[in-house]
């Protein structure tokens, strides 16, 4: 049997560090060449993984947009974050995908359409995903359901701001303006300093990061704001890669060794994607 060769249609696919024939910056790429579909559909295996696991995710989504008195900035004790007209348009988004690609599916394929629940047509629409990974609009398949959970997820964990360690352990919370003189304060020691004091405070990392601690050294070093729900997305997709250099300290919450990645070259990608400084990516 033949090995596919058709480059995966899913928009920004790219293998990190290969380029297509036609690229004529190779330092200044971070990888142009597409990954090849997996036969018989045409996404490749990863964003075959991502996009089915997305669509499973999105009736669930959907549902905890509505309930206010669950949505909470994770992690950070904020408090509840009230449904605004952000979060109707990403529930009626998330419904208009879901509800599209269901009516296509059920004229294309003549099949029964599902009853008229979001959490039916969410299972109707994963016993197609297949199919819908080979039609001839598999890009839109994929960029309608991307589009969809990427809002959602980004109303549903609100932008982390970029914080950084304190000598005395507590953590200082970077609320950045664009005022150069703004002093930050530790809440548990009470040192203080304006940004540059506390990018040259001895003990700040330059060394490979985790996930969590790249949007404080992108910021400090680049004043790019990444949030962490764009680079762990960034991650999904192949585009960072990560470390082998020295020991991996353990995550927190899984006891395993956390991803660790070279802050600079994330910084090269931020840039390809956003610009310099002063650019927030939230997802």
């Amino acid at each position: 049997m033949s090995r596919p060769t058709t480059p995966c249609v899913a928009e920004d696919c790219a293998i990190p560090g290969r380029h297509a024939t036609a690229c004529e910056d190779h330092e200044a790429c971070r990888g142009c060449l597409p990954r090849l579909a997996a036969a018989g559909i045409r996404l490749c295996d990863m964003h075959e993984r991502i996009g089915r696991e997305h669509l499973a995710a999105l009736a669930g989504m959907h549902h905890e947009l509505s309930l206010s008195s669950t949505l909470c900035a994770s992690g950070t004790g904020e408090g509840p974050m009230p449904v605004g007209d952000a979060a109707r348009q990403a529930r009626s988004a998330i419904r208009a995908a879901m509800v599209t690609w269901t009516r296509i599916v059920h004229e294309e394929r003549e099949v029964s359409l599902p009853a008229d629940d979001i959490t039916e047509i969410g299972v109707f629409l994963g016993r197609h995903w297949l199919w819908l990974c080979a039609h001839e609009d598999a890009d839109q398949v994929w960029h309608d359901f991307d589009f969809a959970w990427h809002w959602a997820i980004t109303l549903m964990h609100p932008n982390r701001l970029p914080s950084i360690e304190c000598s005395c352990g507590d953590r200082v919370t970077m609320d950045i303006t664009n005022d150069p003189d703004q002093v930050f304060t530790c809440p548990g020691c009470g040192s203080w300093g304006v940004l540059a004091w506390w990018r040259d405070r001895e003990g700040l990392t330059s060394g490979p990061l985790t996930l969590t601690e790249l949007p404080a050294w992108l910021w400090l070093h680049h004043g790019q704001e990444v949030t962490y729900e764009a680079l762990r997305g960034w991650r999904d997709r192949g585009w960072l890669t990560e470390s082998v250099e020295g020991p991996k300290p353990s995550a927190r919450r899984t006891g395993r060794p956390a991803e660790r990645f070279d802050p600079e070259a994330v910084a090269l990608i931020a840039l390809h994607r956003v610009g310099p400084g002063r650019a927030r990516v939230t997802a």
